[in-house]
């Protein structure tokens, strides 16, 4: 039995997907009920290290229910710094992040 609320493991499938390609998403406030867009494609890493960033907005993507707003927003306004490093190390593969990154 299938509910509204919930989607279906097929639809997320779709939206994460649809996610690494755009490089962006739309989340919730729980506090205040209004919906902001959070579009990566904008940054400046988005062309330079795509195959990183796609990572990283997915993961931001599954943890948009654990984190608040004010965190997603955090991770949208510092990510600039965390791909300047990365370029400036010559990381470009998601295989080359490791703990001593």
């Amino acid at each position: 039995m299938t509910s509204e609320k919930y989607a279906s493991v097929e639809a997320l499938h779709a939206m994460e997907k649809r996610i690494q390609r755009d490089l962006a998403f739309t989340a919730t406030c729980k506090n205040t009920n209004t919906q902001k867009l959070f579009d990566f494609s904008k940054k400046k890493a988005a062309e330079k290290n795509r195959a990183i960033m796609e990572v990283f907005v997915w993961a931001i993507y599954k943890l948009r229910n654990r984190t608040g707003n004010t965190t997603k927003t955090s991770y949208y306004e510092k990510c600039s710094s965390f791909f300047e490093f990365l370029e400036t190390n010559d990381i470009y593969d998601p295989e080359l992040l490791d703990t001593a990154v």
